[in-house]
Order: C-alpha cells, then sequence, then structure tokens
C-alpha cells in the first residue's frame, strides 16, 4: 500500500459522518426506554430499602429501651410490695402488723 492510498483511506474515514441514523434512533427506543424504566425501579428499591433499614433499626432501639424501662419498672414494683417495705410504708399511720393468725369465718348453716 502506498502513502499515498494510505491517506486516502485514512482521509475518508475520518471524512465519514458518524451521525446516527433517524432510522436506527427509532429502532432501539424501545430498548433505550425499557432499560431507562429498569433504571428508574433499581433506583426506587434501593431507596425504599435503605429507609426500610433505617426504619427497622430505629425501632429495634425503640424495643430495646422500652424493654429495659419495662424490666426496671417492674423490678420497682415487685420491691414496693413486700412486706418489709409494706410495714415501713405504714408505720407513720399507727398500723402494725397483726400476730394472731387469721380467723375463718363460716356462714350458720341452718
Amino acid at each position: 500500500m502506498s502513502q499515498e492510498n494510505f491517506k486516502t483511506s485514512a482521509g475518508r474515514f475520518l471524512e465519514r459522518d458518524f451521525k446516527l441514523d433517524e432510522g436506527l434512533l427509532y429502532k432501539f427506543m424501545p430498548y433505550l426506554a425499557y432499560l431507562a424504566v429498569l433504571g428508574v425501579i433499581y433506583i426506587a428499591n434501593r431507596n425504599q430499602t435503605e429507609r426500610t433499614a433505617k426504619e427497622m433499626n430505629t425501632l429495634r432501639r425503640e424495643v430495646e429501651e422500652m424493654r429495659i424501662e419495662y424490666i426496671t419498672t417492674k423490678a420497682d414494683y415487685m420491691k414496693q410490695w413486700r412486706q418489709s417495705d409494706i410495714m415501713q410504708k405504714v408505720m407513720p399511720l399507727g398500723l402494725k402488723q397483726s400476730t394472731e393468725p387469721p380467723i375463718k369465718i363460716q356462714p350458720e348453716e341452718e
């Protein structure tokens, strides 16, 4: 191949217009639209997943805090109803613990 032939073939290649043919563009338009819709769905799905994960973490933290509060409140409540604690609370009112066992009351028989 001579130098001149190379220049002309390279020149023709470089001079070629690389515009998209309108028919080719219309031919691939459904595929491009399909890919665009899939991209939008993918992005929306990812955002929804991240939002759900954040909400789950927040709810998990709240449940843990409520569980701790429940255990603490239950322990305090159980402590308040011990006999020794009740006696300390009623002593200022002048009440004393009974030393006699309770009497069982039975109805009279006819």
